[in-house]
């Protein structure tokens, strides 16, 4: 879960990955093209890349013990979708999270469930990481604003088959600058839940965290 940095309110993955999935579902327009992958699966991959938190989760980041982590990464791996497209999308993403010199068991058993997806399948290895760029973006927007912080950041994805770009935005008070929009739509609208923090998740006092993302 994201406890706000502005007052006692937690989001929790689940809400913070259902943004990011808004956000993929938006993803491409004359100058973004979205990597030769299913659509409708990269859009489930996207809005379910934290799976292993479930619907109310309680565990807040930046507080997460290594030893959790572990079992989180197995969580993420028990669960199986039949979208094996969705569930390359999600491998990936947690693989890209893992790639750090202290996590690299977790990173290898992450891989080795990649290339069994690979070897089952006719999935094109190249462009399921290309459309990784773009869960990145996705996600960390997301990230962001589940936070309810200021933040600035600079994002380098995929524009198409073959070139990258960067994408900078900007976050204040629940509004979302994009500089490069990616996006299909004039801007981006919506709501996400949050709840007081006394009493989650047993007594549930849901709030609306509204957002406006516009391009720059």
């Amino acid at each position: 879960m994201f406890i706000s940095k502005e007052r006692k309110v937690v989001i929790p993955q689940s809400e913070h990955q259902r943004l990011a999935g808004i956000l993929a579902m938006h993803w491409g327009n004359h100058e973004f093209t979205l990597p030769t992958i299913n659509r409708n699966s990269f859009n489930l991959g996207v809005a379910t890349h934290d799976r292993a938190f479930g619907c109310l989760d309680t565990a807040a980041l930046g507080q997460i013990s290594e030893e959790d982590r572990v079992v989180q990464v197995d969580k993420w791996l028990d669960t199986s979708y039949s979208d094996v497209a969705a569930e390359l999308v999600i491998i990936l993403h947690v693989r890209r999270l893992m790639n750090t010199p202290e996590r690299q068991t977790l990173y290898q058993k992450l891989d080795t469930r990649i290339q069994e997806i690979i070897s089952t399948s006719d999935l094109d290895l190249t462009a399921y990481e290309q459309a990784d760029t773009v869960t990145d973006f996705c996600d960390l927007i997301a990230f962001d604003f589940s936070f309810e912080l200021d933040a600035s950041r600079t994002v380098t994805v995929y524009q198409n088959q073959s070139t990258t770009t960067d994408i900078t935005y900007k976050l204040s008070d629940g509004k979302i600058t994009v500089d490069n929009w990616p996006f299909n739509v004039p801007k981006i609208e919506g709501y996400i839940l949050g709840y007081q923090q006394a009493g989650y998740p047993e007594n549930l006092q849901p709030i609306i965290l509204s957002f406006e993302i516009v391009p720059k």
